[in-house]
């Protein structure tokens, strides 16, 4: 592969794309799976102490089982930003002088005034942006040319952006208000009037207010554009370093709750998808449109994610090949051929064995990934029509038979799922830039089950695990 194409694959391009590259690089750095379990030798076959009789016919096949469909995975990413970050940003972006003005007072002439903000604080409440800053003012009463009496109120203005964002992915407009901590009265006519200045001083400012509002919500993240571009990202199959496929297959995306701080604007976002690796990027489903955002405020902290490995399912077929030989009341037998076909979810299998068992015998089973997640079996055999009769004319327990065939093929997983627990961690700090440093955790992963799906065979591995994403570097916010 050529490396130019291996690092494309792994450079993380924002913070959701940064799950599919952390998927691909565990997968496939650590993705060996295990050794087949040692299964304890049986004796040394006898030539055929029993020998089933030829059937006459194909065997008759049950009815396919239901389609079992892979649950659905919450890949939950964390996204942290300093408070400190962001209140830099908007420091340079607000004008200190909010406003300057005048306003008539009747008789006792006119009141020039002026106002200007100080330093911005942010914090997160109520999944809200709480902008804050102290306006200072000056307001003078004058009559012509003689400025006969001043004040110097205070305020805080206070915005409101909305964090939690419409299905269309675009904001609620920010709302900006203004609280007078000091007011600001004259004395005019030779001090046998006092005027209270500061109704018509707010009033003044409500313009100004709302063109601040304005501006807050012109410099927002246009975030549709931006999960347009990841939807469709996330949508590509992904080609691995060291071979095979990832596809992510998503569903959805679920934003969470921010939660109440000070310090840091902690946001929780999750994709909902159905992740597999396969060996090719083949026959892979189309490109869906960009799903409506889901809003979930109970969304957890950490996410379940099934993921689908899918091989060819002659890969089940050749474990029964390469199996020990079987102990059995007719004595060690050897599967010759095996030969596994889709029944549904399900599959036949038929062999043809030798040794102390000769002959020809079929019977359905259910794929199965343990949750130890050692190697991918059987699971739940049936005799197929007319087999039980015939293991049985040949003295022979058909149940104790039909469970050690069952038993016999022990195919290791594409990858170790013991090995996902350690390989996150360090994977996410090699996924990790200059601006950005990357996290991950995965507190539990097990084998979840396996089905045929026609002439492939999926097994799932379940998994608990976040992403967490942090700015290192001071980098300008992607506003509009």
């Amino acid at each position: 592969m050529n490396p130019r194409n291996a690092i494309r694959a792994v450079r993380p391009k924002a913070p959701i794309e940064v799950v599919h590259s952390l998927f691909a690089l565990v997968l496939f750095t650590f993705g060996c799976g295990g050794a087949t379990p040692g299964v304890a030798a049986a004796q040394t076959p006898r030539e055929c102490a029993a020998t089933f009789t030829p059937r006459h016919g194909p065997v008759p096949l049950p009815a396919a089982t239901p389609a079992r469909n892979q649950a659905l995975s919450q890949l939950v990413v964390h996204i942290e930003v300093p408070l400190p970050l962001l209140g830099d940003e908007l420091e340079g972006r607000l004008e200190r002088r909010l406003a300057e003005g005048r306003f008539d007072l009747g008789p006792a002439g006119r009141v020039r005034y002026s106002a200007e903000r100080g330093a911005v604080t942010l914090s997160v409440r109520e999944n809200q942006l709480v902008v804050q800053t102290p306006v200072h003012a000056r307001a003078e009463a004058c009559h012509g040319e003689r400025c006969y009496a001043s004040c110097e109120p205070e305020a805080i203005a206070t915005a409101q952006v909305p964090l939690l964002v419409r299905e269309d992915y675009d904001f609620e407009p920010a709302k900006v208000t203004l609280r007078f901590t000091r007011g600001c009265k004259v004395k005019a006519l030779g001090g046998f009037l006092t005027v209270d200045v500061t109704p018509t001083l707010a009033n003044e400012l409500q313009p100004v207010l709302a063109q601040v509002a304005s501006r807050i919500d012109q410099q927002l993240p246009n975030l549709r554009e931006d999960a347009a571009r990841i939807w469709q990202q996330l949508s590509m199959p992904r080609e691995l370093p060291l071979g095979g496929c990832l596809v992510l297959q998503p569903h959805g995306i679920v934003q969470g709750p921010f939660a109440d701080s000070t310090s840091l604007l902690h946001a929780r976002f999750a994709v909902l998808a159905r992740p597999e690796l396969r060996t090719r990027c083949r026959e892979l489903p189309s490109h869906s449109p960009l799903p409506a955002l889901v809003r979930d405020l109970r969304l957890p902290d950490e996410g379940k994610a099934t993921l689908g490995l899918v091989t060819p399912l002659e890969g089940l077929q050749r474990a029964f090949g390469s199996a020990p030989n079987i102990a059995t009341q007719g004595g060690a037998v050897h599967v010759n051929q095996a030969t596994l076909r889709p029944l549904g979810d399900d599959v036949v299998v038929e062999l043809a064995l030798s040794g102390g068992l000769c002959g020809e015998l079929a019977f359905a089973a259910t794929p199965s990934f343990a949750k130890d997640g050692a190697f991918i079996g059987l699971d739940r055999p049936k005799w197929l029509a007319g087999e039980r009769a015939r293991v049985a004319a040949q003295g022979l327990n058909p149940d104790h038979l039909l469970r050690a065939l069952a038993a016999a093929p022990r195919l290791p997983p594409l990858l170790s799922v013991a090995a996902l627990q350690s390989a996150a961690p360090p994977m996410a700090k090699m996924l990790s830039t200059p601006d950005l440093e990357l996290s991950a955790e995965v507190s539990a992963a097990h084998g979840a089950g396996a089905a045929a799906r026609e002439a492939q065979l999926v097994a799932w591995v379940g998994l608990a695990a976040r992403l967490d994403v942090k700015p290192l570097r001071r980098k300008k916010l992607p506003l509009r």
